[in-house]
C-alpha cells in the first residue's frame, strides 16, 4: 500500500489525525486507539499527556519513527509488537513476536482461580512459601506452601498476575520456548517478581517430572485451540505475526487439553484443580475429556462477558 508521507511539519494532534487517516482503509478497528497507543510509545508520554500537549511539534526522529510504525501497521503488524507492551489486568506486560498478545478474555481465569486459592489458604494456611530449591523439593511432603503450576505461560501473564495479586504462594511456569521464557523473565523483572516464580524450559508437564508428583494444588493453562483448519482462516494479523506454537492446537483443537488432562493427576493433590481457558465452542468437548479421565469432579463451565464459554474447571478427586 502506498502510503502518503506525514508533512515536514507537525505536531501531536496532526500526527494522530494523519494515522487514523491512513489506518481507516485497512482492517483495523480501532484507527484513532492505535494511532494514540503508537505516537504515545514514540514521544514518550501517556495517552493523557498527547492531548495536554497536543500542539507539541514532532522532532524529524520522532516523525520518521511515527511514520515507520504507521506504515507497519497498515502491512498488518500488531500495534502491541510495534510498542512492545500491552495491558492486562492492570499491569503493563512486556510482549514481542516470541509471544502470543494476552487478550482480555484470559482475565476471567484469573478472575476465576483467585476464591480457589484464598479459600484453599483460608482452610489450610500453610504459611508463606520458603526460598525452595525446585530440585529439592519434597513431593510426598503433604504440609507445604500452596502451589500454583501455569502451563505454556508465554508471556508469563497468567503466573505472574497472581504472584502479584496473590503472592507468598510457590509459583511456577513453564513452556517449551526458550524465547519466550525469556519475555517472561523480563516482565518478572519490571514486576519486581524476579525470584517469585520459578521459570521451567520443557513441554506440558515434563519439566516438573520427579519434582513436584502429588503437590499442587492448581495446575492452569491458556493452551493452543485452534483447529488445524481454523488456522488457514485466521486473519493474517494473528496467522502471519504470533508464534504458530501458541495458537496451533492440532486437528481437533484438543491435542494439548487432552494431555494437560491425562498428565495432571499425577501432580495435584487431593482437591487440587486443573483450570483451562477455551475457545467459546470447546466446552462440550473439554468437560467431556475431565468426564472420560473418571478422576475429575465438579466440572464447570464458566462465561466471559459476552456470555461465551471460556473457563472450564475440574477437581482432581485422587
Amino acid at each position: 500500500m502506498n502510503v502518503p508521507e506525514i508533512p515536514p511539519s507537525v505536531t501531536i494532534i496532526q500526527s494522530i489525525q494523519w494515522a487514523s487517516d491512513r489506518l481507516k482503509p485497512g482492517p483495523f478497528y480501532n484507527a484513532r486507539l492505535d494511532s494514540e497507543l503508537i505516537l504515545a510509545h514514540v514521544v514518550r508520554l501517556d495517552r493523557l499527556n498527547l492531548y495536554l500537549n497536543f500542539d507539541q511539534p514532532l522532532t524529524s526522529s520522532e516523525k520518521h519513527t511515527f511514520s515507520d510504525l504507521v506504515k507497519r501497521r497498515i502491512q498488518g503488524e500488531p500495534v502491541q509488537y510495534l510498542i512492545g507492551f500491552t495491558e492486562f489486568y492492570g499491569r503493563s506486560f512486556i510482549v514481542s513476536p516470541a509471544v502470543l498478545i494476552p487478550r482480555p478474555e484470559t482475565e476471567i481465569l484469573i478472575d476465576y482461580v483467585k476464591p480457589f486459592l484464598e479459600r484453599r489458604l483460608q482452610k489450610a494456611p500453610r504459611g508463606p512459601a520458603p526460598q525452595l530449591d525446585l530440585f529439592n523439593v519434597n513431593p510426598t511432603q503433604s504440609v507445604g506452601p500452596i502451589t500454583v503450576v501455569d502451563i505454556g505461560t508465554g508471556s508469563g501473564i497468567i503466573a505472574l498476575t497472581l504472584a502479584s495479586e496473590l503472592p507468598g504462594l510457590l509459583y511456577y511456569a513453564s513452556d517449551v520456548s526458550s524465547a519466550a521464557l525469556n519475555v517472561a523473565e523480563q516482565n518478572a523483572e519490571q514486576l519486581k517478581l524476579k525470584g517469585q516464580i520459578t521459570f521451567l524450559e520443557g513441554p506440558f508437564m515434563v519439566p516438573l517430572e520427579s519434582k513436584l508428583e502429588k503437590s499442587c494444588d492448581l495446575i492452569l493453562a491458556n493452551p493452543p485451540y485452534i483447529t488445524r483448519s481454523d488456522m488457514a482462516q485466521l486473519p493474517d494479523e494473528i496467522r502471519g505475526y504470533e508464534p504458530r506454537v501458541a495458537l496451533d492446537g492440532g486437528e481437533d483443537g484438543l491435542e494439548c487439553y487432552a494431555e494437560l488432562v491425562k498428565n495432571a493427576p499425577f501432580f495435584l493433590n487431593s482437591g487440587g484443580m486443573l483450570a483451562f481457558e477455551i475457545g467459546a465452542d470447546q466446552a462440550d468437548a473439554v468437560t467431556g475429556l475431565f468426564t472420560a479421565s473418571q478422576l475429575f469432579s465438579n466440572i464447570n463451565v464458566v462465561k466471559d462477558y459476552n456470555h461465551l464459554d471460556r473457563v472450564v474447571s475440574a477437581m482432581y478427586a485422587g
